[in-house]
C-alpha cells in the first residue's frame, strides 16, 4: 500500500528483475618446446567463476599440428563445458616451436672433432675438445691458428680449423764416392741444391787414374733428404816399359851381308830368335846365352847379348882331318891363348935354364984350352 507520510506520499511500482551471465574469462598460457620434442602439458588462468568446477573439466589443447619450427599464433586453446550462467571468453595462447641448432667442429683431416646441439634462443656453446692437428706434407709442416667463420646448412653450422705453414727443411748432401762429405746444407723444400765445393778427386791407383764425370743422379728440387755421390771415369794407367838392347854376336859370321845385329826392345817383350848367321868354314850350332836356336821364343828381361856358336867344317884344313872340336870359335880362341901361353912358360923355364948353365960351361971351355 501507499505510505503517507506528513510531507510526501510514495508510490510502489513492481519491476523486473533480470539476470546476466556471469563474465568468465580463460588465458591459455602461451607455450614452446624444441624441434623434434613431444608438447608440454598446456595451462591456462580462469577468472570469473562464481564455483570451481562451473564450467567442468578445463582442457588446455593445441589445435594445429605443425612440427616446423616458428610461432603458431593462437593455437592454444580451451576446452570446456558450456555453462548458460557464465560468459566465457578464451584468449588463446601461440605456440613456438623452436628451431634446434647443431654445432660441428671438424680435424684437419675433415673428420669431427665435436658436435653440440643448442635451441634457438639459447646461447651457442662453445668448443671444448682437443686442439685440431692436420699431418705434416713433404712441403708443409701445419700448426692450429683458429676457426673459420662456420659454414650453414640448414640448421648445421660447420668450423673448420685454421692452420699456419710452415715450408720444411731437408739435408742435402754432396759426398765423395768413399762416403766423406764434401758440403751438407738445410734447404726448404721445393730448392733446388748447389755443388759449390771444389771439384771432387779420388787418388790414383797402380792401375788406373780417376776424373770427376758428375754426381750418380740429376739434382732435382728438394722433396726429401737426399744424398748425391760423385761418379769417376776411370782411366787405365800405361804400363811403365822398360828399354832393353839385344845384341847378337855372330862371332865372325855374318846375316844377311852384316857383321852384326842389334835389336831394341822392352822389358816383357816376346822375340823370336834370329835366323842362324853363316860363316865361311864353319857351321853355325846355337846361339849362347842360354842356348838358343833360331825360331825361339824368347821372353825379354833386359839388355843380353846372344853369341854365335859354330862348329869348323871337316874340311876347313885342306882335306886333312882335324881333331874334333865343339866348332866355338870362342873355346878355339881360348884353347889357342892356353896353348901358347904354355909354350911361353915352356921357353921361360928353358931360358932361365941355360943361363944358370953359361957361367960354368964357359970355366969348361977355359979349361980344355
Amino acid at each position: 500500500g501507499d505510505t503517507v507520510t506528513e510531507d510526501y506520499a510514495i508510490v510502489y511500482a513492481p519491476g523486473a528483475l533480470t539476470i546476466e551471465p556471469a563474465k568468465a574469462t580463460i588465458a591459455v598460457n602461451s607455450a614452446s618446446k624444441a624441434l623434434g620434442e613431444a608438447d608440454p602439458s598446456f595451462t591456462g588462468k580462469m577468472e570469473g567463476l562464481v564455483a570451481e568446477g562451473d564450467l567442468g573439466e578445463v582442457r588446455y589443447v593445441r589445435t594445429n599440428d605443425d612440427e616446423a619450427p616458428g610461432t603458431y599464433a593462437g593455437v592454444l586453446d580451451a576446452e570446456y563445458a558450456a555453462n548458460p550462467n557464465y560468459d566465457v571468453s578464451v584468449a588463446k595462447g601461440d605456440f613456438t616451436i623452436k628451431a634446434v641448432y647443431a654445432l660441428r667442429w671438424l680435424d684437419g683431416d675433415g673428420s669431427v672433432l665435436q658436435e653440440k646441439a643448442y635451441v634457438e634462443g639459447e646461447p651457442a656453446p662453445a668448443y671444448d675438445g682437443e686442439e685440431p692437428t692436420k699431418a705434416a706434407t713433404a712441403q708443409y709442416t701445419y700448426a692450429f691458428a683458429g676457426w673459420d667463420e662456420g659454414t650453414v646448412e640448414g640448421f648445421t653450422t660447420t668450423y673448420r680449423p685454421i692452420f699456419s705453414e710452415t715450408v720444411n727443411e731437408y739435408t742435402v748432401r754432396f759426398v765423395n764416392d768413399d762416403g766423406t762429405v764434401l758440403q751438407e746444407d738445410e734447404l726448404d723444400y721445393g730448392a733446388v741444391p748447389e755443388y759449390r765445393g771444389e771439384t771432387p778427386t779420388r787418388p790414383a791407383t797402380a792401375e788406373f787414374t780417376y776424373t770427376f764425370i758428375g754426381w750418380d743422379k740429376r739434382i732435382t728440387a728438394v722433396t726429401d733428404d737426399s744424398t748425391y755421390t760423385a761418379t769417376y771415369e776411370k782411366t787405365p794407367i800405361p804400363p811403365v816399359t822398360k828399354k832393353a838392347t839385344l845384341t847378337f854376336d855372330l862371332a865372325g859370321g855374318t846375316i844377311d851381308g852384316k857383321a852384326s845385329l842389334v835389336i831394341a826392345a822392352e822389358v816383357g817383350d816376346v822375340i823370336t830368335i834370329p835366323k842362324a848367321p853363316v860363316r865361311d868354314g864353319y857351321t853355325f850350332q846355337y846361339w849362347r846365352g842360354s842356348a838358343y836356336y833360331p825360331g825361339d821364343k824368347y821372353t825379354v828381361e833386359g839388355d843380353h847379348t846372344f853369341t854365335a856358336v859354330w862348329k869348323k867344317n871337316a874340311n876347313a884344313n885342306g882335306g886333312k882331318g882335324s881333331s874334333p872340336n865343339t866348332g866355338d870359335a870362342f873355346g878355339g880362341t881360348v884353347a889357342a891363348l892356353a896353348i901358347a901361353a904354355v909354350c911361353a912358360l915352356c921357353l921361360a923355364v928353358i931360358t932361365m935354364y941355360q943361363r944358370r948353365r953359361r957361367p960354368s960351361e964357359r970355366a969348361k971351355g977355359h979349361d980344355m984350352r
